[in-house]
């Protein structure tokens, strides 16, 4: 009898683990069928090009999706399918003197700013722009005068 009882223990187990798997794990991983797809907008109103990246969260750590240029005055939306957007990171062109300005990082779950990328999953749309957030006046552009707002 004890040992029919730890063998439906056993199975119920793997069942167990094999829902958990399918039901948490593969709908993260994966967009088939155009199910969830979070998007996060850039416009950029910074009044020079930009290079821009979003991170989106995994189970483990995050994913970067990859480098976009956008023009002055452009947008750009990112889309990360299930997965949620994480962290807006970039550069700024300053071509007065022919160099790339970080650009202060934005996490979009939060909405903080820093110079690392803390990541809070935020999985909802959202839209930031390019926007100067220190060194108003100044005719000299810095790491960090520019970042991302609402």
């Amino acid at each position: 009898m004890l040992k029919k009882n730890a063998k439906t223990i056993g199975l119920v187990l793997i069942i167990l683990v094999a829902v958990v798997t399918i039901v948490w794990v593969a709908p993260r991983e994966t967009n088939a069928g155009g199910g969830i797809n979070h998007k996060v907008t850039v416009i950029n109103d910074s009044g020079s090009k930009c290079k821009v990246n979003l991170s989106k969260d995994k189970l483990v750590n995050e994913d970067w999706v990859g480098v976009v240029t956008i023009s002055a005055g452009d947008s750009y939306t990112f889309e990360t399918g299930s997965l949620c957007p994480c962290c807006l990171k970039g550069q700024y062109y300053d071509a007065a003197n022919n160099v790339w300005r970080k650009l202060l990082t934005k996490n979009v779950g939060l909405g903080n700013d820093s110079k690392n990328c803390d990541c809070t999953a935020a999985c909802w749309d959202s839209t930031w722009r390019i926007c100067r957030k220190a060194g108003e006046g100044y005719t000299q552009v810095r790491d960090y005068d520019f970042g991302f707002c609402r």
